[in-house]
């Protein structure tokens, strides 16, 4: 069962407007700060850090990314490592960012080429940190921009994925059968037109086609989620064409075939 929906976080991004810009200097946010060496961290902060997902985003398009980030009302906040909220940030090409999420986050960043704004067609990493466990996903629901391919290593080693590295635009470039039907060009973003499917539409739209099962390309693809398996307290989100994909892509076909 997908515990966070993109239709559900459209209301808290439109939200997320106004949020102050924050600059991600290169090469500062790599890691929290080492804790002081006058004293032991308390178990309370101990158990906080374990609980505790620190979510990198590599920054491998062809040039700087901006992000915007929405949550769920009343949970905590994203932090840097300075433990400061995090609400809009740009990293440059060949740069990353870090923030922080705590238990009972839910929340998003929208992602986009820095010559755009994020917005609520933007490619979206999704995590929740509900019930004491660690949930991700890359979405498509609303749109895509930029891909996206998220992972986290479970207790054994296993890498578990979710998002696809296909850049959709210059797929459908090459093949007007996937053309996109509703460029948003102000946005440099494609808007998906099964975003307000809620009946379990089981097929993506063509020019999503390509990522159905890796990212979510409608509200009920599921495959795409990834619930309980961060086993570690740590994420990688990689943003560009050019990201490694470690797990193989997924036969197409029919939801779970």
């Amino acid at each position: 069962m997908r515990v966070i929906r993109s239709t559900a976080l459209l209301a808290v991004a439109a939200a997320a407007v106004q949020a102050l810009p924050i600059s991600y200097p290169i090469g500062v946010e790599d890691s929290p700060p080492p804790p002081a060496t006058t004293a032991a961290p308390s178990p309370a902060a101990v158990k906080r850090a374990i609980d505790q997902l620190t979510v990198t985003i590599v920054n491998k398009h062809s040039a700087a990314i901006t992000t915007r980030h929405a949550i769920h009302p009343g949970v905590p906040k994203p932090v840097d490592a300075q433990k400061k909220e995090v609400k809009e940030g740009k990293i440059e090409k060949g740069a990353q960012g870090v923030y922080i999420v705590n238990p009972d986050y839910i929340g998003a960043v929208f992602i986009n080429d820095a010559k755009f704004p994020p917005s609520q067609h933007s490619t979206q990493i999704e995590v929740s940190m509900k019930m004491g466990k660690k949930g991700f996903d890359v979405s498509n629901v609303t749109g895509f921009t930029l891909p996206v391919i998220c992972r986290c290593e479970a207790a054994n080693g296993a890498i578990y994925e979710s998002g696809c590295g296909f850049d959709l635009v210059a797929e459908a470039k090459a093949d007007p059968s996937k053309a996109c039907k509703d460029w948003k060009a102000s946005e440099n973003a494609c808007a998906n037109p099964n975003r307000d499917n809620v009946k379990g539409k089981l097929v993506p739209a063509p020019f999503f086609d390509k990522c159905a099962r890796e990212s979510y390309t409608y509200v009920d693809d599921h495959e795409a989620n990834r619930w309980d398996l961060c086993k570690k307290n740590t994420m990688t989100c990689c943003v560009g064409p050019s990201c490694p994909k470690y797990v193989p892509y997924r036969a197409k076909g029919s939801p779970g075939g």
